[in-house]
């Protein structure tokens, strides 16, 4: 079992320079978990401080499922790319290495359930932030759905009428009025006959 996540875009980097302390600090982590019977899902304190112990921080990050992606010019942690399926304890990582981690970066997930987040690292501090969706207002869009052409002359003469294109400083604002005379105003448009 465990829940599903995608990651969607990331950007991430760790200097060079931190790698060993980094490390270090890891090597405390995991060594102080291990004596307190802390489990975390799907690593084991053992494998990690063998890695650590051995500096080689990428092993331990692929480890992680997140394969890290190098500078070749400068050594830096450039990036990372997720090779899991599942979450595991990666909130708990990530909170450990942030001081290390190079402000503004993040990695946006999306559970299998559509809940949609952010991982976020901002002055040696790890956040997460749920996302939210905003629909901007259409009219600051700039863009408009295009009616059939024959409807045109129809449609402006209704928002004439409920009062949405009068230029007067009469206007009147809030939500349009309901027309009651609506089927009868259709029937008499341009392209209908009245009959009655």
């Amino acid at each position: 079992m465990g829940y599903t996540i995608t990651v969607n875009q990331l950007e991430f980097n760790i200097q060079a320079q931190h790698f060993t302390d980094l490390m270090d600090h890891l090597i405390k982590w995991h060594t102080k978990m291990k004596e307190e019977t802390d489990v975390l899902r799907w690593i084991d304190h053992d494998h990690c401080l063998a890695m650590l112990n051995d500096g080689d921080l990428l092993a331990y990050l692929e480890a992680w499922t997140y394969k890290p992606r190098i500078d070749i010019t400068t050594g830096d942690i450039c990036n990372l790319e997720f090779t899991g399926e599942k979450i595991g304890c990666e909130d708990r990582l990530w909170e450990q290495i942030a001081p290390w981690v190079t402000d503004e970066s993040f990695i946006n997930c999306t559970g299998e359930d559509g809940e949609m987040w952010r991982w976020y690292w901002r002055q040696g501090r790890f956040f997460v932030v749920e996302a939210e969706i905003h629909y901007p207002d259409p009219i600051d869009m700039g863009t408009h759905h295009t009616p059939a052409p024959h409807l045109e002359a129809e449609l402006n003469a209704a928002r004439v009428a409920n009062g949405w294109d009068d230029p007067s400083p009469t206007r009147r604002t809030g939500s349009a009025p309901a027309d009651t005379n609506y089927a009868l105003n259709a029937l008499r448009g341009t392209n209908a006959t009245h009959t009655g």
